[in-house]
């Protein structure tokens, strides 16, 4: 894993148990945990394959929960966000956003409003 502060880039490399062939499936959970006090109203993340599926979940403190939660996606670098919708804050103070067929190099994200 090696990070980037300065871009706020964070690579990973995941190695599986064993070589996927074509139409395998793998779950993989990744968790990244911000510096309790950090200013964030985001997270977002890309990929260099397409994937079939991916899950993006924020949680957050329940004492600090935000009023507002957007999905949205970045087909470019420094491109303008696309807003794919409010997204509910549920009782677990989290909110999650689906991703079906997300295609390589496309920014996947939430957004939030603390205000």
């Amino acid at each position: 894993m090696r990070r980037d502060d300065e871009h706020k880039l964070l690579v990973a490399e995941i190695i599986l148990d064993r070589v996927l062939r074509a139409g395998d499936t793998a779950l993989v959970d990744l968790r990244y945990t911000s510096d309790p006090g950090a200013d964030s109203s985001y997270a977002d993340r890309s990929f260099v394959r397409t994937l079939r599926d991916y899950v993006l979940e924020v949680e957050f403190h329940p004492d600090a929960m935000p009023v507002r939660c957007h999905g949205f996606s970045r087909s470019e670098p420094g491109g303008p966000d696309v807003d794919t919708g409010e997204l509910w804050i549920g009782t677990t103070a989290s909110v999650h956003l689906v991703v079906r067929e997300a295609q390589a190099g496309v920014v996947y994200g939430i957004k939030w409003e603390w205000e």
